[in-house]
């Protein structure tokens, strides 16, 4: 195993080392040179039983550092959530179409129907998207058509019997073919997070864009891509949350945290993306500068850094947090992280 050693490196130097000739291996011991005030601040971060390791001393870092660390786990971040992205254009000859599209479907699923949505957008050419402006019975029949769900009713009302005859026509048209319904998930869900009424959400949005994708590069703001998201759904899925159950929804179309989420999640990965891989920074800063423009999130791992200080400002701050968190914290990286080093030369 030492054939190849012209330095052995050790912590404490406790033996000789040889190598098969009977010759010493030179040998540096690195205990002397190490100070003390760095080994000891180095095991305070590594043996802490805090969920931040350096949450009594994080303070005492400069903001120069925080930021820094901030924005290299932010682009961290992005970088991971496009990995299904980069997955989609390498089996599909680049099509940035079809990557935006599954990415956004799969975002309107939230967390509890992901799957289900990304099935959804696989069972549909990408090009009929473009084709739906101004359609809305068309945009309606293909979504909930595609998912399966509305072929389930036994009776359908007068509303329901219209989308389900139009749904006919598409799939003979488009050769479509339904998908399983066990994907769906129902249990516990709020109304407006109901499948039958984020779907009716989409397809307000299919119904007043074309082009849908080619907008997202060209928008500028925050403001601009909000503008784009708030889309009202039709009015029987306002006083329906399911087919046939009447019951009319609060605030059934895209709450503004809902559409801060799809920003973040759908156009921030893919049009950063899209700028590094056509060469052209301007789309990779815009995409932070909406991060930027974006409230910060409101969950328990955002409620923790409040609590030991670290307040951010946005949303650019906020998800370095997160991926700071999951990341580097979670893993006691702490020598990897900009802040846990300016600690340990402390």
């Amino acid at each position: 195993a030492y054939d190849n050693v012209i330095l052995h490196v050790v912590w404490e130097h406790d033996s000789e080392v040889k190598a098969p000739d009977g010759s010493l291996i030179p040998c540096l011991e690195l205990k002397n040179y190490i100070p003390k005030n760095q080994l000891n601040n180095y095991f305070s971060l590594i043996e802490s039983l805090h969920e931040i390791p350096c949450q009594e001393t994080i303070k005492q870092v400069d903001s120069l550092t925080v930021h820094n660390m901030l924005q290299r786990s932010v682009i961290n971040r992005i970088e991971r959530k496009s990995e299904r992205i980069a997955k989609i254009l390498s089996e599909s000859q680049n099509d940035w179409q079809k990557a935006f599209f599954v990415s956004l479907f799969r975002n309107f699923g939230f967390k509890t129907n992901q799957v289900a949505f990304e099935e959804l957008v696989s069972r549909i050419p990408i090009k009929i998207f473009d084709t739906l402006k101004d359609k809305p019975l068309t945009s309606e029949a293909l979504l909930l058509g595609s998912s399966g769900l509305l072929q389930l009713e036994k009776n359908p009302d007068p509303y329901i019997q219209s989308l389900l005859s139009e749904y006919e026509f598409l799939q003979h048209k488009h050769k479509l073919n339904p998908m399983p319904v066990g994907l769906w998930k129902f249990s516990k869900l709020r109304p407006h997070n109901i499948p039958f009424v984020r779907m009716a959400q989409l397809a307000s949005l299919l119904n007043r864009n074309s082009h849908l994708f080619s907008r997202i590069l060209e928008a500028e703001t925050v403001r601009d891509l909000i503008s784009l998201f708030s889309s009202k759904i039709s009015e029987y899925w306002i006083a329906h949350y399911k087919p046939g159950v009447i019951g009319k929804i609060q605030n059934s179309n895209l709450s503004k945290d809902a559409i801060d989420l799809i920003i973040v999640n759908t156009c921030v990965p893919v049009v950063f993306m899209f700028g590094r891989e056509s060469g052209n920074n301007e789309y990779c800063e815009k995409a932070l500068a909406w991060l930027e423009a974006i409230k910060p999130e409101n969950n328990s791992i955002i409620a923790y850094w409040k609590s030991i200080g670290i307040k951010p400002q946005n949303c650019f701050e906020s998800q370095g947090l997160l991926e700071l968190k999951e990341v580097f914290c979670q893993n006691k990286k702490c020598l990897d992280c900009q802040i846990g080093f300016s600690i340990l030369k402390s």
